[in-house]
């Protein structure tokens, strides 16, 4: 991250106006415009970047996570990089030709050695859709490259650019080729199959985007590639690379006796009068990968951001370290302040499991199940 003598610097060399120097320094300056939500089907979440020393939202660990990570965070030419800047004002004719007037927020700004501007990451499929119903808005040239020219117009008011970054999808004849190359390349060199054997193979294989759309997102579930090939959650490459944090109410109602209750002494006789002091919650954390629990809190607390604290506090007493990811559902709890910044103080990532997706969360959520039918129910005096 740039001090503000080296700011000042690039500025100079880049022989920037006042009112461009103006802008800039703003959105440097200020929070994001915008708090990320995650909707049907995508991870959104903190990064937490060396680079700016902060944390950066992205709504997509497969599209934006996956460019912070190769793009902005290790790349060289990257001097610093934000999150939601603040809204662009775009003006453009609609389909019908009516004047358009609406604020947008794109979903990086970035600065580099030899380039500055605003950055959007959206998937090919989304971004025909969109040109279909704003043609002036979403546009592709020959080369099917996507351009936004209400965006564009925006930027060279001040010298500076708005580019989009998209998914692209393949096609097999151009896969094959690079394949052939790949086997020419090798030593020694050994031949392909063709072309026919190669397009078979593909086919053959599981694609959650082609089931979804013959039979629909409920039967593509189960093609998803989240499972591997044991048929358990595929959570991470290693131990403590992703861990889940999720509560549950447990199956089980505890008493105690009021002797007890009022000398604090548990081997008080409970022979006398009993108290129901109802079910408790239990906070568990758990590692994905090994689906090892790692830390479990209980209090008669309903949750919320204490319960998640500590038993993050209780996972570094036993072992003296945190995952390097944290997967959360959204619950209110899991947005607080405390809790964001104890992860971003220990630069833990941050991910919040999509609605719609119970398998995210399938790790914690099969110790629940397990907990009590092979635990609280076995217990004496359980009924």
């Amino acid at each position: 991250m740039l001090t503000e003598e080296e700011f000042d610097q690039w500025c100079g060399q880049k022989r920037l106006t006042q009112s461009t120097r103006s802008l800039i320094a703003q959105i440097r300056q200020i929070p994001p415009s915008r708090r990320v939500q995650g909707n049907y089907g995508n991870v959104c979440g903190n990064y937490c970047s060396e680079k700016m020393g902060q944390t950066i939202q992205f709504e997509s660990h497969r599209g934006e996570l996956a460019h912070i990570i190769d793009q902005l965070e290790h790349n060289r030419e990257v001097l610093e990089y934000y999150d939601q800047p603040p809204p662009l004002e775009l003006n453009y004719f609609s389909k019908s030709a009516r004047q358009v007037r609406t604020r947008h927020t794109p979903d990086f700004f970035v600065i580099e050695v030899n380039w500055v501007g605003w950055e959007e990451f959206k998937p090919i499929s989304e971004l025909v859709k969109k040109a279909q119903q704003q043609p002036n808005r979403y546009v592709q040239d020959e080369n099917g490259n996507w351009f936004c020219p209400p965006g564009e117009e925006y930027a060279q008011k001040y010298g500076l650019n708005y580019h989009y970054y998209t998914a692209k999808n393949r096609r097999v004849s151009g896969v094959y080729r690079e394949f052939q190359l790949a086997c020419s390349q090798q030593q020694p060199p050994f031949k392909p199959p063709s072309e026919r054997t190669f397009r078979e193979q593909i086919k053959r294989q599981k694609n959650y985007q082609l089931t979804q759309a013959r039979q629909g997102s409920k039967i593509a579930k189960q093609t998803k590639p989240f499972q591997s090939n044991n048929g358990m959650p595929k959570d991470g490459e290693l131990p403590w690379e992703n861990a889940h944090i999720d509560h549950t109410c447990l199956d089980i109602n505890l008493v105690s006796s009021l002797i007890s209750l009022a000398t604090c002494n548990i081997s008080s006789a409970i022979s006398s009068e009993q108290m129901s002091l109802g079910r408790c919650w239990a906070t568990f954390l758990v590692d994905g990968y090994s689906k090892r629990i790692l830390a479990v809190y209980l209090s008669f607390e309903p949750p919320s951001y204490r319960s998640c604290l500590m038993v993050i506090r209780i996972c570094v007493k036993r072992f003296g370290r945190l995952p390097q990811t944290i997967i959360t559902d959204n619950g209110k709890e899991f947005h607080s302040v405390y809790f964001k910044q104890l992860l971003a103080y220990y630069k833990c990532h941050h991910k919040y499991r999509p609605s719609g997706e119970p398998r995210y969360g399938s790790p914690v959520e099969r110790v629940f199940g397990t907990t009590n039918t092979l635990w609280l129910h076995e217990l004496q005096g359980n009924i």
